[in-house]
């Protein structure tokens, strides 16, 4: 007895190999999708902690080395490319702009911005920067000019981190008020 075969069994199991690759392509570029978005966070996160680490420095920087009116006036002179500049060197100006542009990675260099001696940063290709802004001092000077202007300073700080690739940076900035003597 013979049988004919018709190569049903060869077509279904073509479309069955055909289906599982499909399924497998769509699963591996899912896995290079889930990695690449581990990876861009990775580099998010090295920078945010590269650039808090070069704002609490630059804080702490600030708090303990200007500590009067005379060290004060000393490294805050108003000079647009210092590290240290005034945003409002007269009560009557009006605020200046930032020298660079915060947000452009390339304009942060020496001469405008200062590396934190301590901040450690593992794994990211360049070292974070930081800029220390004089605003102004706050509230109304004592409309008696026998009375002390017992005013505060304020100060705004800039600092920026990089990933691992330098591509990826994370732009911090805080606000900082003292009393100086």
């Amino acid at each position: 007895m013979r049988t004919t075969q018709n190569g049903a069994v060869l077509i279904v199991s073509l479309l069955m190999l055909l289906v599982m690759t499909i399924i497998g392509i769509a699963g591996m570029s899912s896995t290079v999708m889930e990695e690449k978005m581990a990876n861009n966070n990775r580099q998010k996160q090295l920078a945010l902690q590269s650039a808090s680490g070069a704002l609490r420095e630059a804080e702490l920087w600030l708090s303990t080395n200007v500590t009067s009116v005379a060290v004060f006036e000393a490294l805050f002179s108003g000079a647009p490319n210092e590290l240290y500049w005034a945003r409002r060197p007269t009560p009557a100006s009006p605020l200046r702009p930032a020298t660079l542009d915060v947000l452009d990675s390339a304009a942060w260099a020496p001469g405008n911005s200062a590396v934190p001696a301590s901040t450690l940063t593992s794994g990211a290709e360049s070292p974070p920067r930081y800029l220390i802004e004089y605003v102004g001092r706050l509230g109304e000077a004592p409309l008696d000019r026998t009375l002390p202007d017992n005013r505060e300073y304020a100060f705004r700080i800039t600092a920026v981190g990089w990933g691992m690739d330098d591509v990826t940076s994370y732009v911090v900035q805080s606000s900082l008020r003292m009393q100086l003597i």
